[in-house]
């Protein structure tokens, strides 16, 4: 109880930072996100879009999972990395094709979460802007409980357009999963703490 109490407490002094946040360039997140190789195989992405992440993650990854909801800008990814037999792209609704990929993984991955409309030339599901909780419902069913988990745009998260606020988050994350989380320069990291349970 009281370890609870201060990882809680730890917690809410490290999400103060939500509110100034500081914005990395694209190839400061690629970057970020290819240092976690030296430790993980799989890379799973949610929001193809350009496919940009994409190829980048692709030559440090031994395999990266890519879905895309929108169908032109999926069709597009799938021609590009046609014939790349370590990058396989999905189409549809991440929601609903996570469970697909989680069950080809073949150990612990690094999950970059930017699945959400951005306005014209994206998609989404229905009238929903973001699928993050049933995208972490998944990934916390999933065997593995050694998942790295990095959701995109944090500054989103203030509880409009189907985004839930950070502490609902945080609520959501603890109650659900093993995993700890942070907030640091626009990103939300969930990560196993191995004293937390």
């Amino acid at each position: 109880m009281i370890k609870q109490f201060v990882r809680d407490f730890q917690y809410a002094l490290n999400s103060r930072e939500h509110s100034l946040f500081t914005h990395l360039l694209p190839n400061e997140k690629r970057d970020r996100l290819a240092a976690h190789a030296a430790k993980y195989d799989n890379f799973v992405e949610t929001g193809t879009y350009l496919g940009e992440t994409t190829a980048a993650m692709s030559g440090v990854y031994r395999k990266v999972y890519t879905v895309e909801i929108h169908e032109e800008l999926y069709r597009k990814a799938a021609a590009r990395f046609a014939g790349q037999d370590y990058i396989r792209c999905f189409h549809g609704d991440s929601a609903k094709v996570l469970p697909e990929i989680v069950a080809q993984l073949d150990g612990p991955a690094v999950f970059w979460l930017d699945a959400h409309y951005s306005g014209p030339r994206t998609g989404k599901a229905g009238s929903r802007e973001t699928p993050i909780e049933d995208e972490l419902a998944t990934i916390f069913e999933s065997e593995s409980k050694e998942h790295l988990i990095l959701i995109d745009d944090a500054r989103l998260f203030v509880g409009k357009n189907s985004y839930p606020t950070i502490g609902r988050l945080w609520k959501f994350v603890r109650t659900h999963s093993p995993y700890s989380m942070t907030v640091r320069d626009d990103i939300i990291r969930l990560y196993r703490d191995p004293e937390r349970y």
